[in-house]
Parts: structure tokens; sequence; C-alpha cells
């Protein structure tokens, strides 16, 4: 389901973006056809429902943070997880558009997508104060690359 979610997310974000390219105002009435693809859009996601769990792991469970970053000429993205033995939880996922302003180069977008990994991976730890899982391996890939924080003693 969040996947799905995810997915009109990222069409809404382009639909906006192509419109903006267009030069489309806020105020400027759309199209028969551009008002055709938001009524299918809103229709797809309507009765969407998703459960959020509160809880997310034992306090005495070995825990790590797994983090995907993804990116293509269209959007980035990353999400990050709570990992343990019996549950694996989302805890955050964020997506971003490249630069309307030029054209960016592949590498650019995939190390984008690494920063944006990282910084989410960070936020995570910082706002839940999650200690023991700093202390404990956290992995971040992003295209098929990983890498991998060290247990620190």
């Amino acid at each position: 389901m969040v996947s799905s979610l995810k997915k009109e997310d990222t069409k809404i974000s382009r639909k906006i973006t192509s419109l903006w390219r267009d030069k489309f105002d806020w105020k400027t009435v759309l199209p028969p056809d551009r008002t055709l693809e938001w009524q299918r859009i809103c229709e797809s996601m309507n009765g969407f429902k998703k459960l959020i769990p509160r809880f997310l792991s034992m306090k005495y469970q070995q825990t790590s943070l797994i983090t995907f970053a993804n990116a293509s000429k269209g959007t980035i993205a990353a999400c990050v997880y709570l990992h343990s033995e019996k549950f694996t939880n989302l805890l955050l996922a964020k997506e971003k558009l490249p630069s309307l302003k030029h054209d960016v180069t592949t590498p650019k977008i995939e190390l984008n997508a690494m920063t944006l990994a990282m910084r989410i991976t960070n936020a995570v730890l910082a706002r839940n104060r999650l200690k023991e899982i700093s202390k404990n391996v956290t992995r971040i890939e992003a295209g098929g690359t990983q890498t991998r924080q060290p247990r620190q003693r």
C-alpha cells in the first residue's frame, strides 16, 4: 500500500513539474486532457488506508537501520527502515525532484540520492534519540552499491 501511494505521489510530482515546464499558472484552467489526468490520479487514491504501527521494536532486541536510496532522471528518493529479528518498519521516506533550472548528470543525481539518504538517516537518529541503534550496524544502499558503518566500540 505504501508503495502504491508513493507511486501516486511520484506521478503527482511529475505532473506538477510538467505543468511548470509548460508555463501553466496556478489560476490557469487546465485543458481537458490534463484535467482528465488529474481526475485519474485522484480517483486511484480514493479510499487509501494504511495503518501505521506505534510499536517499532522490543527495547532489548538488537536493531539496525537500513536506508535505501535510488535516483533516476525524474526522481530522487530515499527511505529508512528499522530492522530487528522479528520486525521491519518504515520510519521515514522522502522524495525530491531534480532541478528544473538546468540539466543534471546521472552521477550528480546519484550523489544527491546518497546525500538525501544520509540526511534522513541522521534525522531519524537525532529525532528519535536512537543511541542503541547508532552503536549497531547502519547500512545505506543506493543503486546496487552499499556502505556499511562498522560497529563502534
